[in-house]
């Protein structure tokens, strides 16, 4: 996957659990309130601390290699996503079993779920109320976070002077 493409970013930092993103997106992909067809999923640990699970769009795709049903998975060219034919592919879970994120699920016995990026506008990320997902490109995201670790520095020393 070329390098300048834009990448979903998870700050476990900010997710409070809310499952907005999971809402949104089975809204968006089936037109249902079943957050089990959701593409992203909230997975804690732990109490209060939430993790957003999204694919996130690994540069060597262990899941494509995985498939063996040719052109069931590829992926797209335009956003770099993983995705599935769901016409071609037959539910064998290959892939689900592959990925080391947990980012695909078996939504049935003849389907899988994957996050295809809503074709490049990712609505978790638009309707995050605190920006635990994040869609950038992986310089930008640098920056983002060096920046904020410059300003919480800064406050840190502001705060002992």
């Amino acid at each position: 996957m070329p390098p300048n493409l834009k990448r979903m970013f998870i700050r476990t930092d900010r997710c409070t659990g809310c499952r907005l993103c999971e809402l949104i997106c089975a809204i968006m992909k089936t037109m249902s309130c079943d957050l089990n067809r959701a593409s992203v999923k909230i997975h804690s640990d732990k109490p209060e601390h939430y993790v957003p699970r999204v694919c996130l769009q690994c540069g060597t795709a262990l899941c494509i290699d995985a498939c063996t049903i040719k052109f069931a998975m590829s992926r797209d060219e335009k956003t770099g996503a993983v995705i599935v034919d769901h016409a071609k592919c037959d539910g064998c879970g290959k892939c689900v079993i592959t990925c080391s994120f947990s980012a695909i699920r078996q939504v049935s016995d003849a389907e899988v779920s994957i996050c295809d990026l809503c074709s490049g506008d990712p609505a978790c990320v638009k309707y995050c109320p605190t920006g635990a997902i994040l869609y950038m490109e992986p310089e930008e995201m640098r920056k983002k976070i060096t920046n904020e670790a410059l300003i919480r520095f800064e406050k840190c020393i502001a705060a002992t002077m």
